[in-house]
């Protein structure tokens, strides 16, 4: 019958498993499928970014090179200089009252522009009238093309009002470098678009103007480049949305309004408005002709123009559904595979538990002896007015390796604190036979460094896991505040010593510190001596104290406990009070992070007998 029983309640946890099983298949599922979705967008957001970033540096470039060589040219063909107007725009300045070059000289510098500068496609330069001998009706300006790779000369004055002409208008309205709208050039049917440098004279009056032409081919060729995926489309629009780049070139120049598939472009003002302010961004749009994709632009801010990529979302999530299956069928083998690993799991697992509980009661039990050999009655000796002593000991896991004790014999307080190497339970247990040693060899001699050989003597005959302890051993006369003590290489005690204004004089009494209990036998313990007055007292503690660290590894510290010790004794607290505050702060620094090592305190603060006989006497 209670094979029965145990066989249903397997089945019972079985078909629970399984469902619960399914449900977070279902969850997980459902997340595997989203963090797919997000890794392929974070993955075409990285790609897409850089392939924008890829025709945005090329389109750059460009114009920076025109740019420079319209700097450079002005500067390096005209009595000029190079000053900054009022809006911080560099300005080329030329001397007026020095001839310009003879017409022949100007045709040949522009000559050796375009034909150093392969980039640039056409050039121009023209005067005010009065700057220059007017050639014709209406001044002076000069224009040289390469056609089939042979420069083509024209004067400009001679044909018409060369100043009412965009490229010429441009800068001197605006005072300023620009560039123009991308537009047809008419003898070789190529979009161009035009840089415009105004020419200044010394008193910064406009006199004329710089023109250079780039054909905007090559830049749609770097689009191609830059094509992410077989459907996505790289195109290039100008400030007003007509488009300079386009994989269909019968979109040239046209505007976005005219163009059934882009009406997104008008039907979000958000995205229209961060394009016009040459920003960022992406948005999954639905194209004109029903097509979902998603879209990404960024600003060329040298001339208004966006740069955007569209990529069809089913060129991009094609592989996700194909991902799908495959993990359904590989989440529906690990569900039958989980199952049939249950029933056999099941049973190792009660065991383990078994097992586990078996442990942690013995380490219970063995928690409750070990800690019932040290002192917990407080106060300690409530016919002893002369002494306060208070400790505590909190071990790092159920046992530990630390302890104290102390007792009173013939009118003398012997106490000591320790703390063996390592923790857990081989360090309970070394522990546990330390205390033992140390009442039974204290209470027949009266010497600190005779009972710390004697301790050492015992511990270190077949030690054969060459365990240690530190150990802090003293002899307080209660009649008179006398302190023998020896130290077994342990913390530093520190000393409370009361001054005559009633504050206290807080400091580490740094005896000779001698080598750790049963590191090797015959060794020699060297003692010390120091008298305590009434008021003073010594408080003793483990390395735990000031090696306790927070979840950065930060340690408590040896001057935190000073500090305290410092304001507690000020208050004339006793000592339970100073040690639980010092624990408080330990708790306070280490911030929830988990205890590595035993923290033990041990205070013992001194009344005196002058002090314990005029309280007697005033009762």
């Amino acid at each position: 019958m209670k094979q029965l029983k145990q066989l249903g309640a397997y089945i019972n946890f079985t078909v629970a498993v399984v469902l619960i099983g399914g449900l977070v298949f279902t969850i997980g599922f459902g997340l595997c499928l989203y963090m797919m979705r997000q890794e392929v967008t974070a993955g075409v957001d990285q790609k897409v970014t850089r392939d924008i970033e890829y025709v945005q540096n090329y389109v750059d470039g460009q114009l920076q090179r025109v740019e420079d060589v319209a700097f450079t040219a002005l500067c390096n063909s005209f009595h000029s200089t190079t000053e900054y107007n009022a809006k911080g725009i560099q300005q080329v300045c030329i001397d007026a009252s020095i001839p310009l070059p003879s017409e022949e000289e100007i045709f040949r510098f522009l000559e050796q522009i375009i034909n150093t500068n392969t980039h640039i496609c056409g050039i121009a330069i023209g005067f005010e009238p009065e700057l220059h001998a007017p050639q014709g009706q209406y001044g002076f300006a000069a224009y040289v093309t390469n056609v089939s790779g042979r420069n083509e000369r024209l004067r400009l004055g001679a044909i018409h009002d060369y100043r009412q002409k965009p490229w010429y208008k441009l800068s001197t309205a605006s005072d300023a470098p620009v560039w123009s709208a991308p537009f047809r050039e008419t003898s070789r049917h190529k979009v161009v678009t035009c840089f415009t440098y105004p020419i200044h004279d010394m008193q910064r009056n406009v006199v004329g103007a710089l023109a250079l032409d780039i054909d905007t081919e090559p830049i749609r060729d770097k689009c191609k480049e830059a094509t992410p995926y077989p459907n996505a489309i790289v195109a290039i629009a100008d400030r007003n949305f007509n488009f300079v780049s386009h994989p269909d070139t019968s979109y040239l120049l046209k505007n976005v309004k005219d163009i059934k598939e882009y009406s997104h472009y008008e039907a979000d003002p958000e995205m229209k408005a961060k394009m016009l302010n040459h920003e960022s961004g992406h948005y999954t749009i639905t194209r004109g002709d029903g097509e979902e994709a998603i879209f990404y632009f960024s600003g060329v801010p040298r001339t208004g123009w966006t740069i955007s990529i569209e990529s069809p979302t089913d060129d991009i999530y094609g592989h996700v559904a194909r991902m799908r299956t495959i993990t359904t069928y590989i989440a529906l083998a690990s569900i039958l595979f989980m199952v049939l690993c249950l029933l056999y799991l099941l049973r190792r697992i009660q065991r383990v538990a078994r097992a586990k509980a078996s442990i942690e009661n013995e380490l219970g039990v063995a928690s409750e002896i070990q800690m019932s050999m040290i002192p917990k009655i407080y106060p300690a000796f409530p016919t002893r007015s002369e002494i306060d002593i208070f400790g505590f000991l909190k071990p790092a896991k159920s046992v530990g390796g630390d302890l104290f004790d102390y007792f009173v014999h013939e009118d003398k307080l012997y106490f000591c604190i320790g703390d063996v190497s390592g923790k857990g339970v081989p360090a309970s247990l070394f522990m546990m036979v330390v205390v033992s040693l140390f009442r039974n060899v204290a209470r027949t001699n009266d010497n600190p460094a005779a009972i710390t050989a004697s301790l050492n003597e015992s511990l270190a005959r077949n030690n054969t896991l060459m365990m240690f302890c530190t150990m802090f051993i003293g002899i307080l006369d209660l009649s008179n505040g006398h302190l023998q003590y020896c130290n077994a290489g342990h913390n530093y005690p520190i000393l409370c010593r009361k001054t005559d204004g009633g504050d206290f004089n807080v400091q580490y009494v740094q005896p000779e510190r001698n080598m750790p209990l049963a590191v090797f036998k015959g060794a020699e313990f060297v003692p010390g001596e120091y008298r305590l007055n009434p008021g003073d007292a010594i408080f003793l503690y483990t390395d735990g104290v000031n090696e306790a660290e927070d979840i950065h590894h930060v340690q408590f510290g040896e001057n935190a406990a000073l500090d305290i010790l410092s304001r507690e004794m000020k208050s004339h607290h006793t000592s339970d009070t100073v040690v639980n505050t010092i624990f408080s702060h330990i708790v306070k620094h280490t911030d929830g992070a988990e205890q590595s090592d035993d923290i033990t305190m041990l205070q013992i603060a001194y009344k005196g007998k002058e002090t314990t006989a005029k309280k007697d006497a005033e009762g």
